[in-house]
């Protein structure tokens, strides 16, 4: 049932490798090193993104913090050099929600957001000072269930997500992104359990 599998974490975390060392295979110098303390950080809302001069990252995690939606960590050579947090767009509605996607666009320009309940979150990021804005709440047809996903097209122009039954598209460029939403397939129910069974013998 919705709400039963409650997941929040109290830190974020890291681990320092090196690659160097076992022929390539890498070597864990030290593990469970905290960025960030009593966060209540989401289960599974960690994503990353280049910043814009392509060789730092910005690390991203989301929060049940009524405060503080999102954090954003910038990973450069020399390790982590900058913590920011920022509150934007709606508090999900079940605590211990986790997305059931959330991701940056391929260009690191957009960061999408879909849940199950609250429909799908879209963001503009800005690459240089990591900042979200233009924050766009847009509703999911049939999206009342308990399962779904979301990525991004190759160009970064189309979203496309996925409930339990169907499949949409989502035309980032138009004006009324909601009003661009193609129904693409719908789930028969069609399993192969049986067939695979029976292959195996």
């Amino acid at each position: 049932m919705p709400g039963a599998n409650l997941a929040l974490y109290d830190a974020f975390r890291y681990a320092l490798v090196n690659m160097n060392n076992f022929q390539g295979r890498g070597e864990v110098l030290d593990k469970s090193i905290s960025i960030l303390h009593d966060t209540s950080l989401v289960h599974g809302n960690i994503c990353a993104t280049k910043h814009f001069n392509n060789k730092d990252w910005w690390v991203m995690a989301s929060t049940d913090n009524s405060e503080i939606n999102y954090y954003f960590v910038l990973l450069d050579q020399n390790g982590i050099s900058k913590i920011k947090a920022q509150k934007i767009g709606n508090k999900i509605t079940r605590l211990g929600n986790d997305s059931d996607g959330f991701l940056f666009s391929p260009d690191g320009s957009k960061l999408a957001r879909f849940f199950y309940e609250d429909g799908l979150f879209l963001f503009d990021f800005d690459r240089t000072t990591g900042q979200l804005s233009n924050y766009r709440r847009i509703p999911v047809t049939d999206s009342l269930v308990l399962d779904g996903g979301a990525c991004f097209s190759p160009s970064g122009r189309f979203l496309y997500v996925g409930t339990y039954w169907d499949l949409y598209q989502y035309d980032l460029e138009s004006t009324d992104i909601k009003g661009s939403e193609v129904h693409i397939a719908h789930y028969d129910g069609y399993k192969t359990k049986g067939i695979l069974r029976a292959m195996i013998g």
